[in-house]
């Protein structure tokens, strides 16, 4: 009887049994963010390099959640929903991981120009550190921003957008 190595045998089940995507490196690319337009139900999921691809812009603010001044990076709220095809929304509701949400007009995206941050000052959030999302306004800018209802919607691990 011939000598069968481990490796072998699992050579030969990889040719039998497919591999889940997971497992195979299709995930390289995850879904980060999942847009909903209530309205009809339509769909749009962004990848992190669809994200990246996005035009970038910067806001330097502190927040009630860091230390000091911190450099936000990601792209403008109002683009992605955009892309997503459905800026004209009146209002959203954003949506975290752990199923926290709150409802922003999206007067305010374009007002105050939101951005949906993926870094702070130059590290890739992560969802140890309010990642891979975390929604920004320039609060430094507008004092208005520091208001209790605009610190609310500085959600972090933002997972959906859902347009209504």
């Amino acid at each position: 009887m011939p000598f069968i190595t481990r490796r072998a045998v699992l050579a030969a089940l990889a040719l039998v049994v497919p591999v889940p995507p997971s497992l195979a490196g299709a995930e390289a690319d995850p879904v980060l963010l999942t847009v909903v337009d209530a309205a009809t139900g339509r769909q749009a999921a962004f990848t992190r390099s669809e994200i990246d691809a996005l035009p970038q812009a910067v806001i330097a603010t502190r927040t009630d959640f860091t230390e000091g001044r911190s450099e936000f990076r990601g792209p403008l709220a109002a683009d992605l929903l955009d892309r997503a095809g459905i800026g004209a929304a009146r209002e959203v509701r954003l949506v975290a991981a752990n199923d926290y949400a709150v409802t922003v007009p999206v007067a305010d995206f374009r007002a105050y120009g939101v951005i949906l941050a993926t870094e702070l000052d130059g590290r890739r959030l992560s969802l140890r550190d309010r990642g891979p999302i975390w929604v920004m306004y320039p609060a430094d800018d507008f004092p208005e921003l520091r208001q209790p209802q605009y610190v609310d919607r500085l959600i972090w691990q933002l997972v959906r957008i859902e347009a209504r």
